[in-house]
């Protein structure tokens, strides 16, 4: 698993790859976090190179996911494989969280 992350404007866009499962979530959850201890108030998660989230993975996305809204920021996913957009469906985790279908989209609800 690796997490890359680059600024354009005030939104933090952050590319995960590889699998987000019992192993790698509390990485990622770090990694997420880290950015919001920072200031952070505005992230777009590209989800492009992502190949698996388990459940303790949805739960790393969802703490952060409720982070941000604690602070009034926003949050998008964006490019998910076909794989991982079923499991944040059949989670309903796509009701309660924007996801975009491309890098363009996520970060115009982000600016916005």
């Amino acid at each position: 698993m690796k997490v890359t992350a680059t600024q354009e404007g005030s939104v933090t866009i952050v590319a995960i790859e590889g699998k987000i499962d019992t192993d790698t979530c509390d990485d990622v959850e770090a990694a997420l976090l880290a950015h919001i201890n920072k200031g952070a108030k505005r992230l777009v998660i590209d989800l492009a190179d992502v190949t698996y989230v388990s459940s303790a993975g949805l739960r790393a996305v969802l703490i952060v996911g409720k982070k941000i809204k604690s602070l009034q920021g926003k949050m998008a996913f964006c490019t998910l494989r076909p794989v991982i957009w079923d499991v944040f469906e059949a989670s309903g985790f796509t009701s309660i969280l924007t996801v975009c279908e491309t890098r363009d989209g996520a970060l115009a609800f982000c600016q916005g």
